[in-house]
Formats: structure tokens, sequence, C-alpha cells
């Protein structure tokens, strides 16, 4: 088994670097047992890319506890569909930025698995490594930090975390976190009406206020303007109880 588990990884990170190679990538094997990352590319632009190469012989989902949301670092997943063997069948490939993990995962006890069937829109996204990968642009510095916050967030309360909790876990405000979802698929967004549901049942209404004063002085527009008129209207609702 770990001799499986050996060639599997060794053939997958060459077959990666392989490809990396054809477009022209300036790209290394890191060595070692213990290695933190799998390959490292700098592009045409001197940016250093990092890549962690995971795969399966199967077909149905792989491990990520270990993969940590950076700022140009991928995670190439590479699944031969019980094909390893052969040479004739080319494995099937998946690009993914490793801020995007936690959108896609799925937690199964301890471990943190990636299906297969959530990988589709990533797949051959090499060029998601040779040009970068992002809505405006790699962020960067403190907008980077926010950003992977959010994601991590976002991954959690998608598995079925408190939204509350985990919005004060990571110090992201609920505007602010509305804001930041406008950037993701509208199919990875969470309901609005879910949303508010939870953020009215355990905030308290100073707390609502505090968020509302923080909306309008700021003119924060969109989406976060419209969540600042749910929050009048549900502190009207609850004077009006009172």
């Amino acid at each position: 088994m770990r001799a499986n588990t050996f060639n599997t990884g060794i053939a997958s990170e060459y077959l990666v670097l392989s490809k990396l190679y054809r477009l022209e990538l300036e790209a290394y094997v890191s060595q070692g047992n213990k290695k933190s990352v799998d390959i490292r590319v700098i592009r045409d632009n001197e940016i250093p890319v990092s890549i962690d190469v995971k795969s399966v012989r199967g077909y149905s989902s792989l491990v990520v506890n270990n993969v940590e949301p950076k700022h140009n670092h991928f995670i190439v997943f590479v699944i031969y569909n019980n094909q390893f063997g052969n040479l004739d069948i080319e494995p099937d490939i998946f690009v993914v930025p490793s801020i995007e993990i936690p959108n896609i995962t799925e937690t199964y006890g301890k471990e943190k698995r990636v299906l297969k069937g959530q990988l589709t829109e990533y797949k051959n996204k090499w060029n998601y490594i040779s040009d970068g990968y992002g809505e405006d642009g790699w962020l960067m510095d403190e907008e980077e930090e926010q950003w992977i916050d959010f994601v991590n967030c976002h991954g959690e309360i998608r598995n079925g975390n408190s939204i509350s909790e985990t919005l004060k876990k990571y110090n992201i405000q609920p505007y602010l976190y509305l804001q930041l979802q406008n950037k993701l698929p509208l199919d990875q967004h969470i309901k609005k009406s879910s949303f508010d549901k939870h953020i009215f049942e355990n905030y308290k209404s100073l707390e609502l206020e505090d968020l509302l004063q923080v909306i309008r002085c700021q003119n924060i527009k969109g989406e976060t303007q419209k969540f600042g008129d749910r929050i009048e209207i549900e502190l009207k609702r609850r004077n009006t109880i009172a």
C-alpha cells in the first residue's frame, strides 16, 4: 500500500511538471519526504507560485486536511479513475486556487475531503497558474488576509457552522461578509433569508443599530445597502413589539 501511494504521488508530480514545462513555465520539483510544497513555479513577471499535487488511483474523493488558503498557491488534483496502469488513458487533472478549497470541501468526522463532482469547473485550468487567478487580479496585503479569512469563514458556514459565531470567530462584520460574498458565484452564496434570520436571532438591538450606523455612515451601496434596509425593518418590528 505504501509503495502504491508513493508511486502514485511521484508519477503525478512529474506529470504535472511536464504540463508546466509544455506551458514554457519555469518549474521545479521540491525534494524531500517532508516538503511543504511539491512544485514551485516562477512566472514571466517573476511572481513565485507554489503547487501541491494530490492524487488518487480511484475516482471518489481526496483528503485536504493540510491545505491552507494562500496567495499564489494552487492544489492540482490528479484523478486516475482506476486506470493508473493504463498508459493509453490520461487522468483527469483539476487546477484549484487554494483560496477556493474551503468552498468545495466536505467534512467527514475529522477529515476534510473534496469530492470529484465539486471539481468540474477547475478541469485543466492551467491558465490559473500561468496567468493568475482572481476577479480583480490578486489581492494583496490586508485585502489578501481579509479575503482568506472570508474564504475560511464562508467554508465553515457552508459546512453547517453557526453564522453568527463563525463571523465573530474571524472578526468579520455581517455587512463586510455580504460585500465579499458578491465576489463568489451565485450558487456559492448563503441565502439572504437564512443569513438575515440567523443574524436577527443572534444579534441584540444595540448590535444591529451599530451595524446600521456603519452601513449608513459609509454610504455602502448594493446588497449591503439592502441589508441595512432589512435591519431597519427588523428594528422597527422589535420596537413595535416592545
